[in-house]
């Protein structure tokens, strides 16, 4: 964890733990604590319009999550606050834009008195009652149990051993028709479990002989487990915890004998795909929560190949809509992305070769002629990554964000006007 990241948290951990015990001795109105709470509330507004939603969670390590970020107590303050969060039994709480002073006196009063109302349903209906519209419990407290760290809920069943053989059974009949959202099953204390255990999944997909003797039946059932994890998902936490049971199954069917007769490599590449989908959707909720962007493609969705393909099919998955741009709608796309404020190039990537044309290249010209602020995803698209030749037309980005290394292109060309910063 960075140390520009965990600072400003913990300062705020230890404010908070500052009113908290000035609360007690004293109560909410006395001069006292009203000067210290407006000190935090001042650190969490500008934290909050500085990089959006202050999110709260109880770690299973009997830590904090604050934005993702673990952040330790370090001294009783921090120890104060961290205690009396989790005593709440409320999993996480998103401070939002908007967030009120007297709202932030409603948590600290919820802190002080967690006999007073406790567990995620009942806060959040405390909170609607109270008018506390910028204060939003966002999921259900989650607990690590066993050596192979199964994720469960709070007071559901610990062991595999204790689920009942019908229970079993019927959670195997959805998996196989392909429906891990049955909802009478979801509700069931022991759904949660089955569905969160990679031992369990290994053995169940590797015992029927119709998944191991057919790749595409393989590929498919496994899919439907990663769709079931990737749509459970309303924290980072939550995403990180799914991600680490597909990386034990890859594990298990990869590295093991699980597989059996499917090509390893063809297991590998799907549960990459689950994983990065995963991943992408924990992104989605820690950094754009609250914003829906319009997503475009340049051609038909049929005709995507390669990894193009791969990462169209985490988009599709996320429910996110994606816009196909055929000649006959440039120039509604031109109106469109004359509004935007933000342009995310994505277009083509560092293996991009010949003259761009056609759709693309009317697109890229689009782009460059619009006033929003353009931001490239690893090279300008339209530009050869390793001579920095224009291909053609090139998009002319205010920054460019790379991944994996430095591209050599925005390190030493630097085309006039096209790489930037």
């Amino acid at each position: 964890m960075g140390v520009s990241k965990a600072k400003p948290y913990k300062l705020i951990i230890k404010s908070m733990g500052q009113v908290l015990a000035l609360s007690k001795l004293y109560n909410q109105g006395h001069p006292v604590v009203k000067a210290k709470m407006n000190e935090v509330f001042n650190q969490i507004l500008k934290l909050i319009t500085e990089t959006g939603p202050l999110v709260f969670a109880e770690s299973p390590e009997a830590t904090l999550l604050v934005n993702g970020e673990e952040v330790k107590e370090e001294d009783s303050l921090m120890k104060r606050f961290i205690q009396d969060f989790r005593n709440l039994k409320l999993g996480s709480l998103d401070l939002k834009y908007g967030l009120t002073i007297e709202e932030l006196g409603t948590f600290i009063d919820l802190l002080n008195n967690p006999e007073k109302v406790s567990g995620n349903l009942k806060i959040r209906e405390y909170l609607k009652n109270n008018g506390s519209l910028h204060l939003e419990p966002s999921f259900a407290a989650y607990k690590l149990v066993n050596e192979n760290e199964i994720v469960v809920k709070e007071d559901e069943v610990a062991r595999l051993s204790d689920i009942p053989e019908d229970k079993i059974n019927a959670f195997i009949q959805c998996l196989s028709l392909g429906n891990l959202d049955n909802r009478a099953l979801k509700e069931d204390k022991a759904y949660s479990l089955l569905a969160h255990d990679p031992a369990f999944l290994c053995k169940v997909i590797t015992d029927k002989p119709e998944y191991y003797n057919s790749p595409e039946n393989f590929t498919k059932i496994l899919w439907v487990i990663g769709d079931y994890l990737i749509g459970e998902i309303e924290s980072v936490r939550q995403e990180e915890l799914n991600r680490k049971i597909i990386n034990e199954l890859k594990e298990k069917l990869v590295v093991g004998e699980g597989g059996k007769n499917i090509p390893k490599e063809g297991i590998n590449r799907t549960l990459v795909a689950i994983s990065a989908t995963l991943q992408l959707k924990g992104l989605i909720l820690l950094l754009v929560k609250g914003i829906n962007p319009d997503i475009y493609l340049c051609g038909n969705i049929s005709k995507v190949k390669g990894e193009a393909n791969v990462n169209l099919g985490i988009l599709l998955r996320l429910k996110k809509q994606v816009f196909e741009i055929n000649p006959d709608k440039l120039k509604k796309v031109e109106d469109k992305i004359n509004r935007y404020n933000l342009i995310i190039d994505a277009l083509l990537g560092v293996g991009a070769k010949g003259v761009v044309s056609g759709i693309t290249a009317g697109v890229i010209s689009i782009i460059n002629k619009s006033k929003a602020y353009i931001l490239s995803v690893d090279i300008p698209s339209g530009l050869d990554a390793s001579t920095g030749r224009i291909l053609g037309n090139s998009v002319k980005a205010d920054k460019t964000i790379t991944f994996v290394a430095k591209k050599r292109v925005c390190l030493i060309l630097k085309p006039e006007g096209f790489a930037a910063e």
